[in-house]
């Protein structure tokens, strides 16, 4: 977070499509909390090697992964 590794939670978040999004620097500016470069585990890291290929070969598929989701944990939710 903010150029920092966050190791008090248990979520990751980047952009599965570009490693570092193409704006202007006045957006990156703007708003870095959107516009930042990924940063990546090492592909070694022990207990999540292949995390950076995984996550973007998941992101491929949008959002569909979330819906899967939600129908695995509210098996009585309807859409």
């Amino acid at each position: 977070m903010n150029g920092k590794p966050d190791t008090l939670k248990g979520s990751y978040y980047a952009n599965p499509i570009v490693d570092k999004p193409t704006v202007s620097a006045q957006d990156r500016e703007a708003h870095p909390e959107y516009y930042g470069e990924n940063i990546w585990p090492r592909a070694d890291e022990g207990g999540i090697e292949g995390f950076e290929k995984a996550f973007k070969e998941l992101g491929r598929y949008g959002c569909a992964p979330c819906c899967l989701c939600d129908a695995f944990l509210e098996p009585n939710h309807v859409r």
